[in-house]
């Protein structure tokens, strides 16, 4: 895999934030939702992008694909993996143009747990709970965004990622990203 840009990271975190909270929404289930996130951004690793399309899916469907995704991991952690039949999750990678069937996990075990697992532990050892939602620039004609929003759960947190600092540079994963407190501009509300 090709190594990423600091804008490709902000905007993969931005469509896993979109799908978790699509997943949240629909399911109620936080663990359930972060399974299904986990499991669609270590496809996303690998060329097959179905996640992107989970924001825009009906509620019904959403459902659907977070079962799948959520008995897809739990018969990974059996002895012998028998998996499920996955209509949904096969159809989004096939809009990829990627034929996955339940084999391709079975198969692709250890990777796949340990992929997942990297990527719950990875965003909980950086920022924690501490992340309500990232915004990205709105781009036409899929150009990566040139900048983002990181809205913390409080300023504290934000302090604390400034360290005294006006801008800090931080690492996530692999991939240097420079932070500053976001001051929006004065509005001139003279009419």
């Amino acid at each position: 895999m090709a190594a990423m840009t600091v804008r490709e990271v902000l905007y993969m975190y931005s469509v896993a934030r979109q799908a978790y909270d699509r997943f949240l929404s629909v399911c109620g289930s936080p663990e359930k939702a972060q399974n299904a996130v986990a499991l669609l951004v270590w496809l996303d690793q690998g060329t097959i992008s179905a996640i992107h399309h989970v924001p825009a899916m009906a509620p019904d469907a959403v459902a659907i694909v977070a079962e799948e995704a959520n008995a897809v991991l739990e018969c990974l952690r059996q002895q012998e993996p028998v998996l499920p039949p996955i209509p949904l999750i096969s159809a989004l990678c096939m809009q990829g143009g990627v034929r996955i069937e339940p084999g391709f996990f079975a198969f692709h075990k250890d990777l796949v747990v340990r992929g997942v697992a990297h990527f719950l532990d990875g965003t909980g050892k950086k920022w924690g709970n501490c992340v309500v939602r990232v915004l990205m620039e709105k781009t036409k004609g899929g150009h990566m965004p040139m900048y983002g929003r990181i809205i913390f759960k409080t300023e504290a947190i934000v302090k604390l990622v400034l360290n005294g600092e006006r801008l800090v540079k931080i690492s996530i994963g692999q991939r240097e990203i420079w932070l500053r407190k976001y001051v929006p501009r004065p509005t001139n509300a003279a009419a």
